[in-house]
Protein backbone atom coordinates (compact mmCIF):
# COMPACT_ATOMS: atom_id res chain seq x y z
CA UNK A 1 0.00 0.00 0.00
CA UNK A 2 2.81 2.30 1.05
CA UNK A 3 4.53 1.64 -3.00
CA UNK A 4 0.88 2.92 -4.07
CA UNK A 5 1.14 5.87 -2.11
CA UNK A 6 4.46 6.50 -3.13
CA UNK A 7 4.14 6.19 -6.75
CA UNK A 8 1.06 8.39 -7.10
CA UNK A 9 1.64 11.06 -5.04
CA UNK A 10 5.43 11.32 -5.67
CA UNK A 11 6.19 10.21 -9.11
CA UNK A 12 2.61 11.24 -10.71
CA UNK A 13 2.36 14.28 -8.18
CA UNK A 14 -1.10 13.52 -7.60
CA UNK A 15 -1.71 15.15 -4.36
CA UNK A 16 -5.86 15.04 -4.33
CA UNK A 17 -5.35 11.05 -4.26
CA UNK A 18 -3.59 11.06 -1.03
CA UNK A 19 -6.39 10.89 1.57
CA UNK A 20 -8.35 8.23 -1.47
CA UNK A 21 -5.71 5.65 -0.58
CA UNK A 22 -7.20 3.26 2.09
CA UNK A 23 -4.73 2.44 5.03
CA UNK A 24 -4.97 -1.39 6.02
CA UNK A 25 -5.10 -1.80 9.64
CA UNK A 26 -2.14 -3.12 11.88
CA UNK A 27 -2.49 -6.53 13.83
CA UNK A 28 -1.56 -6.04 17.08
CA UNK A 29 -0.52 -9.03 19.40
CA UNK A 30 -0.87 -9.57 22.42
CA UNK A 31 2.40 -9.63 25.01
CA UNK A 32 4.07 -12.64 25.96
CA UNK A 33 3.31 -13.33 29.69
CA UNK A 34 5.96 -15.64 31.82
CA UNK A 35 4.73 -18.11 33.95
CA UNK A 36 6.36 -18.19 37.59
CA UNK A 37 8.17 -21.18 37.28
CA UNK A 38 9.99 -19.27 33.73
CA UNK A 39 10.21 -15.78 35.90
CA UNK A 40 12.23 -17.75 38.79
CA UNK A 41 14.52 -19.58 35.94
CA UNK A 42 15.11 -16.00 34.69
CA UNK A 43 16.23 -14.40 37.85
CA UNK A 44 17.87 -17.69 39.00
CA UNK A 45 20.20 -17.08 35.94
CA UNK A 46 21.53 -13.38 36.46
CA UNK A 47 25.30 -13.39 36.38
CA UNK A 48 25.69 -10.49 38.92
CA UNK A 49 23.63 -9.08 41.88
CA UNK A 50 22.57 -5.91 39.97
CA UNK A 51 20.94 -7.80 37.24
CA UNK A 52 19.04 -10.27 39.65
CA UNK A 53 18.47 -6.86 42.01
CA UNK A 54 16.71 -5.50 38.74
CA UNK A 55 14.61 -8.58 37.20
CA UNK A 56 13.09 -8.70 41.15
CA UNK A 57 12.36 -5.16 41.27
CA UNK A 58 10.76 -5.50 37.34
CA UNK A 59 8.72 -8.49 39.40
CA UNK A 60 7.69 -6.93 41.94
CA UNK A 61 6.39 -4.36 40.00
CA UNK A 62 4.62 -5.75 37.41
CA UNK A 63 2.63 -8.41 39.98
CA UNK A 64 2.05 -5.31 42.30
CA UNK A 65 0.52 -3.76 39.28
CA UNK A 66 -1.74 -6.97 38.89
CA UNK A 67 -3.20 -6.76 42.48
CA UNK A 68 -3.49 -3.33 42.48
CA UNK A 69 -5.57 -3.44 39.15
CA UNK A 70 -7.39 -6.52 40.55
CA UNK A 71 -8.13 -4.89 44.07
CA UNK A 72 -9.37 -1.46 42.05
CA UNK A 73 -12.36 -3.73 39.94
CA UNK A 74 -13.05 -5.18 42.98
CA UNK A 75 -13.67 -2.01 44.82
CA UNK A 76 -15.51 -0.30 41.71
CA UNK A 77 -17.53 -3.69 41.27
CA UNK A 78 -18.74 -3.50 45.13
CA UNK A 79 -19.57 0.11 44.93
CA UNK A 80 -21.59 -0.18 41.76
CA UNK A 81 -24.12 -2.59 44.18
Amino acid sequence: MAALRFFFVRVLKRRALKEELPTPKRHRRLPTVLSPDEVRQLIAGAKNLYHRTMLMTLDGAGSAEASCSSSRSRISTASAW
